[in-house]
């Protein structure tokens, strides 16, 4: 019995006998891989537009209270950081972040204390009769701060002493319960780079020496956070 076998034209040979299935194979594993990095960067812009925020300035005041008990002076202490931050939005046209914000500042800066019998509510307030108080800010990111008149530092959260800005050491002599030092004019705090994101926080602390007669107590403490965002950003 004679088989007749037929010779099939192999169509993935290109011009020259050349194989015409490497560039598509490559092609086909390249771009998921390119697809995976652009994501991984935060390439998504412009097709992830943000939160719905439009490009400009934002600000909001904000006054923000922490409280600790001394047991040296009997007291509870309560230290309020208050002031103004702002933040421009931008919505680049090509980023490999995304929209973001930019030029972040805090300015009209006020730190003050408050003594009270205890740190419950409706309790009668203290005398005390000098303070030094500090207050330390540093970005999510731990971005450069423009320090200017903001000399002194510390650690704040993962942030190291190099990127963190602080601002007081003013010991004052105190007629009351209650004392606050402002800082404004050229004394604002600003940072390098772009925070991406729909929302835009700093992380910040407070401390310093409180003295009631012959005892000095220090304190310091953290926790502060103001965010500038979709629902809390507001045009000058």
């Amino acid at each position: 019995m004679t088989v007749n076998v037929e010779q099939c034209h192999d169509d993935s040979t290109g011009p020259g006998g050349r194989s015409g299935r490497g560039p598509l194979i490559a092609f086909a594993v390249i771009a998921p891989l390119v697809v995976a990095l652009v994501v991984a960067a935060g390439f998504t812009h412009p097709w992830n537009a943000g939160g719905g925020i439009a490009a400009g300035v934002y600000t909001r005041d904000y006054s923000i209270t922490q409280q600790v008990a001394s047991e040296d002076l009997g007291h509870c202490l309560q230290l309020t950081l208050a002031g103004t931050m702002t933040a421009r939005y931008r919505s680049p046209t090509w980023s490999l972040g995304g929209p973001g914000w930019t030029d972040p500042r805090l300015s009209n800066t006020s730190i003050g204390v408050r003594a009270k019998d205890s740190c419950n509510e409706g309790v009668a307030e203290s005398d005390i009769d000098a303070v030094a108080l500090t207050q330390f800010w540093a970005t999510e990111t731990c971005g450069e701060p423009v320090r200017g008149e903001w000399e002194l530092s510390m650690r704040l959260g993962r942030c190291d002493q190099d990127l963190v800005a602080g601002v007081g050491g003013r010991r004052s002599t105190v007629s009351g319960s209650s004392f606050t030092a402002s800082f404004s004019g050229g004394e604002d705090l600003t940072w390098r780079g772009t925070m991406y994101g729909d929302s835009m926080c700093v992380d910040g602390a407070a401390g310093g020496d409180v003295t009631q007669g012959t005892t000095t107590t220090s304190v310091l403490l953290d926790g502060y956070r103001i965010c500038l965002g979709p629902d809390t950003a507001n045009r000058p």
